[in-house]
């Protein structure tokens, strides 16, 4: 029998590192939801790190928990 779909908080969720500084949690993404537009991560920067400006082919919102973005 299927449990289905349960909550999960990005600590439950092992990071993988974007770029140096950046540890990226992938919450929700197509093959867990059958989406083909919606992926949920959390990403955490160390102080002084950044991306660069790049592009997606689908919408993207960003959310700064803490400090400032």
């Amino acid at each position: 029998m299927s449990e289905g779909p349960r909550t999960i908080t990005p600590e439950e969720v092992v990071p993988v590192e974007l770029a140096p500084g950046v540890a990226l949690r992938v919450i929700v993404s197509g093959g867990a939801t059958c989406s083909k537009a919606l992926t949920v991560c959390s990403a955490t920067f160390a102080p002084g790190t950044e991306l660069p400006c790049h592009t997606h082919p689908t919408s993207e919102v960003i959310y700064a928990h803490s400090g400032y973005a």
